[in-house]
């Protein structure tokens, strides 16, 4: 025969508990979350329900800055296979690097920046910085030999270098041909110089540095003709080897960034204009090729994020905006679908480095908060994601965390996507959204000096911080408890607050007996449990083990308070990685207890 452990009069005890953790929410009472969310998480993931000490952050880059050395801003480029290569961006210099290595050095043409933002196109490497010329890169050129920037420098402006491969010069009348040794890079329409720098004398008299414009192209042959009202008298025919071919003029505004989208360079033009490119050109502006983005009242362009077909999205301070059918810039009049839709005006983006793309929808930082823009599908059969489907989610991601959000400096934010998580970086801490479960789940610790946050691939997608010292730090990417940097190390503290456990009861109850399933990741960690009451408000260490092997632990403990609710603060105690599956609490309902506790 059977009996109940407890009968009919007695009171049974009230437990609560998590079989798992699944993100963090700072906004609520610790009382008032649900199962398995946690009130605080520092350098924590959560993954299967489990959660555990991030990895460790280990040099990528280990280079020794000059004294003095400013950095500007890198980017992955094209390393000419299957993995990335990153361009840095310095005051004086660039650099392209593979992993450790250093591919190449590239030296500015007289100049020192103050300002950079790098940004990748199909046809090159452009570096905007804000007032003056742009400085275009390619990554895998050799033709210049040491240096791959296709620059030539005059007296106020940077031309483009376009052919090195000149073979001969015929003049004729009014007209004149050359002939290069490969297929030409120049179109027809455009406007270049013939120059003899950096192959000695070649080419002669008046060819050199006269405005040019290409009439016909047909093989290797090029015909020409004067690019100003009146041509050099004189100018012979030339037959040899050198010389080179520069694009006339920068048409590509001054700016401090651009995007690439419809396989043209679109670039910020004044408070409310949109310059765009010839296709696959970056330095080609057509006068006709100019957009009007809603009106001074919306303020200033401040973003640009290109969408996977040739559509755009134009951020300002106030409002957001989409447009069509960037590569054909045509209307609806001459047969295209060039248009501009306004997707609101009711959130803005400041923090450019934060728009992520994610999915279906676009991630962004707003001086509202965390929002994101849903690329809503046409239906079945539809094809593409026109901008009238784009729209403004009704409630913030930063929602659950709107303390830690407010106060991020919208001017040094960044933010990248790696592996389902969103980093967001906020000039001290890494806030990080898991978006596999839909909630905010740690605010990581970074070595300080991190300027910004980007992905590349190197065999495997890496998290690289863009740092002041260390040139570049790859995240997540050690498993130990250290963040490894120049000069030295630092162990990572992790730790996760409970919810409040209260049993579903408002009553005070005295609190028996705890039990937490567990985890040491690696040797000679340490492992902390604080217990925190609520009403009478104290706080008991109840586990505090240092030095621990390698292994799986299911620990009991007693407890000897009362309160209304209890929660636990578990940590590493900066020591090693650990993880946590469960946690479990027992307690006795206060109105018919009797113990007492000293």
């Amino acid at each position: 025969m059977r009996y109940s452990s407890y009968g009919s009069y007695d009171d049974q005890p009230l437990v609560d508990g998590d079989e798992g953790f699944i993100g963090m929410n700072t906004r609520l009472d610790a009382t008032q979350l649900p199962n398995g969310f946690v009130t605080s998480a520092k350098n924590m993931r959560f993954d299967q329900g489990i959660a555990s000490t991030r990895k460790g952050a280990t040099l990528f880059t280990n280079r020794t800055l000059p004294a003095g050395t400013v950095l500007l801003d890198c980017i992955p480029v094209d390393g000419g296979g299957a993995d990335d290569n990153v361009l840095i961006a310095e005051d004086d210099n660039a650099y392209i690097y593979d992993g450790d290595t250093l591919v190449r050095t590239i030296t500015y043409p007289g100049v020192d920046l103050a300002y950079a933002k790098l940004v990748n196109t199909r046809v090159n490497t452009m570096l905007f910085r804000g007032k003056g010329p742009t400085l275009p890169f390619t990554a895998n050129s050799t033709t210049l030999g040491a240096s791959v920037l296709r620059l030539e420098k005059g007296a106020t402006k940077f031309r483009y270098w376009k052919e090195n491969n000149l073979v001969s010069i015929t003049k004729g009348s009014g007209t004149h041909t050359l002939i290069l040794t490969d297929s030409p890079d120049l179109i027809v329409g455009e406007k270049f110089v013939i120059s003899s720098v950096a192959y000695g004398p070649g080419i002669i008299n008046n060819w050199d540095n006269h405005g040019w414009e290409v009439v016909s192209i047909s093989g290797k042959i090029i015909t020409f003709k004067t690019a100003s009202a009146t041509e050099p008298a004189t100018t012979t025919s030339w037959t040899g080897s050198g010389g080179m071919i520069w694009s006339i003029d920068d048409q590509c505004p001054p700016a401090d960034f651009a995007t690439w989208a419809g396989s043209r360079l679109v670039v910020p033009n004044g408070q409310d204009e949109l310059a765009i490119s010839s296709p696959l050109s970056t330095h080609d502006f057509p006068v006709f090729n100019r957009l009007v983005i809603g009106s001074e009242d919306s303020g200033n362009i401040t973003a640009l994020e290109p969408l996977s077909d040739d559509s755009l999205l134009v951020f300002k301070n106030h409002s957001i905006y989409g447009v069509t059918g960037v590569y054909n810039m045509k209307g609806a009049t001459d047969g295209g679908t060039l248009s501009i839709s306004r997707v609101t005006d009711q959130l803005g983006c400041i923090a450019r480095d934060t728009i992520q793309i994610i999915g279906g929808d676009v991630v962004f930082l707003s001086p509202q908060g965390i929002y994101a823009l849903a690329l809503n599908s046409q239906g079945q059969g539809a094809i593409g994601l026109p901008v009238q489907a784009v729209r403004v989610t009704d409630i913030a991601l930063s929602r659950d965390i709107d303390d830690l959000v407010s106060n991020i400096n919208q001017a040094t934010a960044s933010a990248t996507f790696h592996r389902g998580r969103y980093y967001l970086y906020d000039g001290s801490d890494i806030l990080v959204y898991n978006t596999l479960l839909s909630s905010w789940e740690s605010v990581d610790s970074v070595p300080p000096g991190v300027k910004k946050l980007f992905t590349i691939n190197k065999t495997s997608a890496k998290l690289l911080a863009f740092h002041t010292t260390s040139t570049l730090l790859e995240l997540e990417s050690s498993y130990t408890g250290t963040d490894t940097f120049k000069g030295g190390s630092e162990d990572i503290e992790s730790f996760i607050e409970t919810r409040a456990y209260r049993s579903q009861s408002y009553d005070q109850k005295h609190y028996r007996r705890g039990q937490i399933s567990w985890k040491a990741l690696e040797s000679a960690s340490s492992f902390k449990v604080d217990s925190l009451f609520e009403n009478p408000d104290s706080v008991s260490t109840n586990i505090n083990e240092t030095n621990i092997a390698q292994a799986t632990f299911n620990s009991r403990f007693g407890l000897s308070s009362r309160g209304e609710s209890i929660k636990f603060k578990i940590s590493n105690n900066s020591n090693g990685r650990i993880e946590v599956k469960r946690v479990f609490v027992e307690a006795s309902p206060g109105s018919r207890q009797t113990t007492k506790f000293s």
